[in-house]
Order: C-alpha cells, then sequence, then structure tokens
C-alpha cells in the first residue's frame, strides 16, 4: 500500500502500514482521495528532527479526519494505534501529529509527520507510526535544509502539490465523491508573509507590484504601526514607477519589516526592501517652482 505525495520541491513515496494501523490508514488514504491535503504547507521543520503539514490552514492548530466527513463532527478525532514494534528508529517514519500546542492522546484527525533522522526513541510510545518513505529521502534533505524562523515556520513555502494512491483496496469508495473541490492557495499575505515554493534568490531588484496604497498598509503594518504608504507615481501619467516607501511609528518595526521582507515573494513579483528617506513629498512643490518658470 503506496501514496506518492508530490511537493513544491519533489515527490516522496510513502509505503503504509495497513495491517498494524488500519484506522489511520484508511483516514490517510481517504484524505489524500479527496484532495484534502492538496496546497497544505509544511508548516513546521524541527532541524534534523521532523517535518510536519497536513493542516489546511498552515498554523498547525487545524485539521479533520475523513470520519467527521462520514459521521459527523463528534468523529473529527479519533484513537491511536500505536505498537512496539512500530518505532521512530529510521528517516522517514511517517506518523500522526496532534494539533500544535497539545500533547493529549487520541487526538488524531489530518496532521502528520516525517523523521527527518535515525533513532527518535523519545517520540516512541507517543503517536501512532502508520508509514515510511521509500523514495524521496533527498527531498526530506532538502527541506530539513529550509530556513525557517524561531517557532519552525519555514520561510519558503514548501507545499504538497499532489497526493497519489497508488494502490487502495479499502472499500469506502462508494461513501467518497470521486468530485471533490480543489483546494485553493491560502492568501500568503493575511498572516505571514512567506517565500514562494521554488524560491531562489535574485540579483536584480523589483519594486513592489501593489497599486494601492491600502494593499502595502495591509502588508506591512502587521511590523508595526505604519503612519504612511506611499507608492511614487509619474506626475503626469499617474503611473507607478515600481517602488515606495513605507514609514513606521518606531525603528524597531522599520528592522523588522526589513529582516523579514526583503527578497520576499508577492502577487508574483520579487520585491527588495532597504532603508531610505522618502523626498517625494518635496516633488509637488519643485514641479510646480518648474512650471511657472
Amino acid at each position: 500500500m503506496s501514496v506518492m505525495i508530490v511537493t513544491s520541491l519533489r515527490d516522496i513515496t510513502v509505503d503504509l502500514f495497513t495491517d498494524e494501523c488500519p484506522l489511520t490508514c484508511k483516514n490517510f488514504l481517504k484524505l489524500c482521495k479527496i484532495k484534502y491535503y492538496h496546497n497544505c504547507i509544511f508548516h513546521t521543520i524541527r532541524k534534523n528532527f521532523t517535518i510536519q503539514t497536513g493542516d489546511p490552514t498552515g498554523t498547525g492548530s487545524a485539521g479533520d479526519s475523513i470520519y467527521k466527513f462520514l459521521y459527523g463532527s463528534q468523529a473529527r478525532f479519533f484513537s491511536d494505534e500505536i505498537h512496539p514494534n512500530l518505532k521512530h528508529s529510521q528517516m522517514g517514519t511517517v506518523a500522526m501529529a496532534s494539533r500544535t500546542g497539545t500533547s493529549e492522546k487520541n487526538l488524531n484527525a489530518s496532521q502528520f509527520y516525517i523523521t527527518l533522522r535515525d533513532d527518535l526513541d523519545s517520540l516512541d510510545g507517543e503517536h501512532t507510526v502508520f508509514g515510511e518513505i521509500t523514495e524521496g529521502f533527498d527531498t526530506l534533505n532538502r527541506i530539513n535544509e529550509a530556513y525557517v524562523d524561531d517557532k519552525g515556520k519555514p520561510y519558503q513555502n514548501i507545499r504538497i502539490k499532489h497526493t497519489y494512491i497508488l494502490y487502495d483496496p479499502s472499500q469506502l469508495d462508494d461513501l467518497i465523491p470521486d468530485a471533490s473541490p480543489e483546494r485553493n492557495l491560502k492568501d500568503e499575505i493575511d498572516d505571514d508573509v512567506r517565500l514562494e515554493d521554488d524560491w531562489m534568490p535574485k540579483d536584480e531588484e523589483l519594486g513592489v507590484r501593489e497599486e494601492k496604497e491600502e494593499a502595502l498598509y495591509i502588508i506591512f503594518s502587521r511590523f508595526g504601526t505604519v503612519t504612511s504608504a506611499e507608492i511614487i507615481r509619474d506626475h503626469k501619467t499617474g503611473n507607478s514607477h515600481c517602488y515606495a516607501f513605507i514609514e513606521f511609528e518606531d525603528k524597531e518595526s522599520c528592522e523588522q519589516a526589513y529582516f523579514t521582507m526583503d527578497n520576499t515573494k508577492i502577487d508574483d513579483r520579487r520585491i527588495r526592501v532597504d532603508f531610505s528617506q522618502s523626498v517625494a513629498k518635496l516633488w509637488p512643490q519643485l514641479i510646480d517652482d518648474l512650471e511657472t518658470k
């Protein structure tokens, strides 16, 4: 029993322990079949430890089991299937993960993690091990090398693009609709702005593509109070010159915005951020002076 997980980097193939963990494997297979995992990000990366995904919100605090869709909200979570012979002894072990911030038992839903090294004995007996990676260890290594913030959230969005069931003998096919809605990409600027999937640094400078100052307020206000956001435009045509000035209330917010947003991808454009001093407000007076001469 195998599932191919197509990520934004490369593919991963998972072999499932269906005999030992039938409830867990059925849940995973059917979530794959209804495209539940499509566009989920690897929201937590603990270097040389584990990577975690399976939450459609990307926060690590959500996710539903297939049994909720079949039997209602009371079946959102299902019980552990822990076996002494299934251990975290090898890199590529696949196991169920509880929601972030809780270590309670029997709260399995959709989230799962993959180990990034051998002999993680501390996890044995704590989580349901239901599979192992058989192909794609180079992909795991690339994910392990991703840059992350202090909470383990990667600056580079690494996504599950597709899941393909290579063999599924279970008998739930008549209960799960074949035509499931495609999951839309989460709007990247609503909470944390992150680099996109195939991130590669570029040397050229690119301005902000947004054509409204309001969009700049939305993007940058999470770092602190924005006192002004001004896109520099041609004084005759009104067209943007593809750069803008964002002014913060305090220096700390400005520095945080710089370190987080520089070379970030927004709306399919790479932006460059630097410290500067705007003289745009002087242009109207200068133009008036020139026109009167």
